[in-house]
């Protein structure tokens, strides 16, 4: 997390592991289910394939956006 820029990013699974992966918030476009799991497309267009189950990506997504709007709103009252 990077605050004063507004950059998050999120685990798809435990660091520890060794599939992990890291994906940045601000460049998803739209992510979507697949048989085998979850796509991301990202805004430059490219769409990366994650084996790995729609709602627990789903809740990655929406808890890195839940930190977004906290992180705007602890800047709004210190702007």
């Amino acid at each position: 997390i990077e605050e004063s820029r507004g950059i998050i990013f999120f685990p798809t699974s435990s660091p520890r592991m060794e599939d992990c992966s890291w994906v940045s918030l601000n460049n998803i476009e739209n992510y979507y289910k697949t048989k085998e799991g979850t796509n991301i497309k990202f805004s430059c267009g490219k769409i990366l394939k994650f084996e790995l189950a729609f709602g627990i990506m789903d809740n990655q997504i929406l808890r890195a956006t839940r930190l977004l709007v906290i992180s705007d709103k602890r800047k709004k009252i210190f702007e």
